[in-house]
C-alpha cells in the first residue's frame, strides 16, 4: 500500500508542475516571434521556470524528479503547438532537444528547494 501511496504523490506531483510549466509557457512563449523586442521575454521564461521549479521543490519535498518531468513533458506538449517559427525555417524544431535538457536543469533546480527545505525544517 505504501507503493501505491508514493506512486499517487508522484503523479500528483508531475500534474501539479505541468500545469505550472503550462501556464508559464503559454504566457511568455508563443509572444516570442511576434516582435523585435521579445528578448526580455526569453530570459524571464527561463529564470521564472528555474523559480518556479525551486518554489515546487520546496512545497514537494523528495519530489525533484516529478518536477523535472512534469514540467518538461508539459513544454514538450506545448511547444509541438505553439513554439514560435520564425520565418520557417525549421529551426523552430531546436526547441525540442533545448527543452529536454533544460528538463535536468529544473529538476535540478527542484531538488535544491527540496534540500533548502530539508535543511530549514
Amino acid at each position: 500500500m505504501k507503493v501505491k501511496a508514493k506512486l499517487a504523490r508522484s503523479a500528483q506531483t508531475c500534474a501539479i508542475s505541468g500545469a505550472v510549466a503550462a501556464v508559464i509557457w503559454l504566457a511568455l512563449v508563443p509572444q516570442m516571434g511576434q516582435s523585435e523586442t521579445a528578448d526580455p521575454r526569453v530570459r524571464a521564461f527561463w529564470l521564472v521556470q528555474v523559480g518556479a521549479a525551486v518554489l515546487l521543490g520546496v512545497l514537494r519535498r523528495s519530489q525533484a524528479v516529478s518536477i523535472g518531468i512534469g514540467m518538461t513533458v508539459a513544454q514538450l506538449v506545448a511547444a509541438g503547438y505553439t513554439a514560435p517559427r520564425g520565418d520557417n525555417d525549421g529551426l523552430w524544431l531546436l526547441w525540442f532537444p533545448v527543452i529536454l535538457g533544460f528538463g535536468v536543469v529544473l529538476g535540478l533546480a527542484a531538488r535544491v528547494g527540496s534540500a533548502s527545505r530539508k535543511r530549514w525544517s
